[in-house]
């Protein structure tokens, strides 16, 4: 995974814990699945990126009793920030599958976290796993839409993890809200896939456009750099050319073997060679270093644009 937009990167991920996360699917319960593939996945997040895990239904139970208490409990149980192995490991395993699935206020939640950031240097990603509809009877769609519509600009990605005809309906409605994408997943294996394929993709694509953007600079320095001596070396030669010149001058006129004013025409034609000189070897040099500047830009930011193609495809 990285992160081809602004300066920072922030991954929110929203884990549905509602009780029926606590059902089987191929390859064990919802929740074991769920918690294993984040862990794995929040690891391949760029050093530079902060991550932040938010937790719902994992309050009350899904009786109606408890439907008030489940639905307000919503939790960042992994603060936004620079990511701790060991402390995200220990806030994943803090919780149990049990309540009601209040996304749409999981998602207000995550704009008030999120709208503390710079927009202007952060690129904000959600990653909201669920297994079913919204249940506290709030709108989702309207909450996506308005996180991705603030002048925060997040991206909210859904995966919906053995969901019914119905859930998906409406987990794919709040994803295109959202600027996102959907994910379907039925098993650990498919929730691996959701996520492996994509860093996997991500990860070969940031190291070539690494690689293309570093051999940019490596050819622009060079280049630069025997412009510059070359230039030098032109000056060089043509300020000895003139002391000497001016030297032999100034010998034969103190001897009086030349007149003054030959003197100094030959000192002032020496001059006058020594400027054009200079003045062409400067030029030459100036367009040498911008065409490999505007070259470097080019192959560079070319680089960064098939880069940000990728990143777009698989979002």
């Amino acid at each position: 995974f990285n992160d081809p937009f602004k300066e920072y990167l922030d991954v929110l991920v929203i884990l549905d814990s509602s009780g029926s996360m606590a059902q089987n699917v191929s390859g064990g319960q919802k929740m074991d699945i769920a918690k294993k593939v984040l862990s794995n996945f929040i690891e391949t997040l760029p050093e530079r990126a902060w991550a932040g895990l938010m937790v719902y239904g994992h309050k009350g139970s899904n009786a109606a009793a408890d439907k008030a208490v489940s639905c307000a409990g919503i939790d960042m149980v992994y603060p936004l920030s620079a990511l701790n192995k060991t402390q995200f490991n220990q806030a994943i395993n803090s919780f149990k599958p049990t309540g009601y699935t209040p996304i749409a206020g999981a998602l207000k939640k995550a704009k008030e976290i999120l709208s503390k950031n710079d927009p202007e240097k952060t690129t904000n990603i959600i990653y909201l796993i669920s297994d079913g509809i919204e249940t506290c009877d709030r709108d989702p769609v309207a909450a996506a839409k308005e996180l991705n519509d603030s002048n925060i600009q997040t991206i909210v990605n859904i995966v919906g993890f053995g969901v019914d005809a119905t859930a998906q309906t409406q987990l794919k409605a709040v994803a295109q809200a959202g600027g996102g994408e959907y994910y379907s997943a039925n098993s650990s294996e498919e929730m691996e896939k959701v996520f492996g394929d994509r860093n996997e993709y991500l990860k070969g694509a940031a190291e070539y456009r690494n690689c293309i953007q570093a051999n940019a600079v490596k050819t622009r320095d060079e280049i630069q750099e025997v412009a510059i001596k070359v230039r030098d070396c032109l000056q060089d030669k043509a300020l000895r050319e003139r002391e000497n010149l001016q030297k032999e001058a100034l010998e034969l006129r103190d001897k009086k073997e030349i007149e003054w004013s030959c003197w100094n025409n030959i000192n002032q034609n020496a001059q006058n060679k020594f400027m054009q000189i200079r003045s062409s070897a400067q030029s030459n040099f100036q367009e040498i270093y911008s065409s490999a500047q505007s070259n470097f830009q080019d192959v560079y930011f070319g680089a960064q644009n098939d880069f940000k193609k990728a990143f777009d495809s698989t979002k």
